[in-house]
C-alpha cells in the first residue's frame, strides 16, 4: 500500500466497489462515500421491435433497464468501456462501444446504419449534459428517449468521512460528474470542510467537472486526458502514483 493517504471515491455505491478494487488491484488505499443515490424510474417498457438499436450512455441505464426488459437480440450501443462491460454481462451480443464520450456514439451509429437511418431508444437518467436526441439533429437518425432513473443527491456526510476529511486522511478524490461533484461540494460548504480541501487533490474526468470543483480551493486539481474509467485511471496513476 501507499503512504499518500486515502483516494475518497464519490461514484454511486454498486459502481464505487468495483472501481474501489481496481484501485486496491493497483496499490492504493481508498474510501467509498457516494454522493449520488440511483432510484429507479416509474417507467413503461416500450415494444423494441419499433427499434433499430439501443443507445445507453450510463452503466446504471443497462443495468436498471435489462432487469425490466427480457430483450437480448436487438444492436446496443454504449459511449464507453464501462457502460459496454455492463452490456454485456447484461447478456447482450450485439454490442458497439463508442469508447469515450456520447459525441462519439453519432459517427459510431452513421458509420455502422449508412442510409438505413432507422429509429434508436436512448434509455439514461434523467439529468444528462446534453441529450443525445439533439447530437443528432439534421442526420436523419430519430432517436427517442427513456428515462430508467434519477441520480439523486445524498443528504449528507457519513460521520466517518467527515472525520476522515477534517483529520488529512484524505489525500485526493475523484469525480466522474459534475452532478457528483455539486453534491460534494455542497456537503463541504453545509458541514464547514472548505479547509480541508487545501491538502486535497481534485481528480476530475473532464474540464466541464473541473471546472465545477475549481469553485473551491484545493491543493491541487487535475482533469483527465480522456473522459472515461481507464482515463480515470491514468490521472489517478499519473498524480498519485502506482500506489506501490
Amino acid at each position: 500500500m501507499n503512504g499518500q493517504g486515502l483516494i475518497l471515491i464519490t461514484r454511486p455505491a454498486e459502481d464505487a466497489q468495483e472501481y474501489a478494487r481496481e484501485l486496491q488491484n493497483l496499490g492504493h488505499k481508498t474510501f467509498i462515500e457516494p454522493m449520488l443515490e440511483i432510484v429507479p424510474a416509474n417507467f413503461s417498457l416500450p415494444d423494441l421491435a419499433g427499434y433499430r438499436g439501443l443507445i445507453f450512455t450510463s452503466a446504471n441505464a443497462v443495468r436498471i433497464f435489462s432487469e425490466s426488459s427480457s430483450e437480448r437480440g436487438i444492436e446496443v450501443y454504449c459511449v464507453g468501456q464501462n457502460t459496454y462491460e455492463q452490456a454485456r454481462k447484461s447478456g447482450y451480443g450485439n454490442i458497439y462501444n463508442a469508447n469515450g464520450s456520447a459525441v462519439q456514439i453519432v459517427p459510431l451509429i452513421l458509420n455502422r446504419v449508412g442510409t438505413d437511418t432507422g429509429q434508436f431508444l436512448h434509455i439514461r437518467g434523467e439529468d444528462v449534459a446534453r441529450p443525445v436526441d439533439e447530437m443528432f439533429a439534421g442526420s436523419g437518425v430519430k432517436v427517442e428517449t427513456l428515462v430508467v432513473y434519477k441520480a439523486e443527491k445524498v443528504k449528507a456526510l457519513s460521520n466517518l468521512c467527515i472525520k476522515k476529511l477534517r483529520d488529512g486522511e484524505i489525500s485526493a478524490v475523484t469525480f466522474f460528474s459534475k452532478r457528483t461533484a455539486e453534491s460534494f461540494l455542497f456537503q463541504i460548504g453545509a458541514n464547514d470542510l472548505g479547509g480541508a480541501l487545501m491538502s486535497i487533490k481534485a481528480l476530475c474526468i473532464s474540464q466541464a467537472v473541473l471546472e465545477c470543483v475549481r469553485t473551491r480551493k484545493w491543493g491541487d486539481t487535475y482533469a483527465a486526458s480522456q473522459p472515461d474509467r481507464q482515463g480515470m485511471l491514468n490521472l489517478i496513476t499519473q498524480v498519485c502514483g502506482s500506489g506501490e
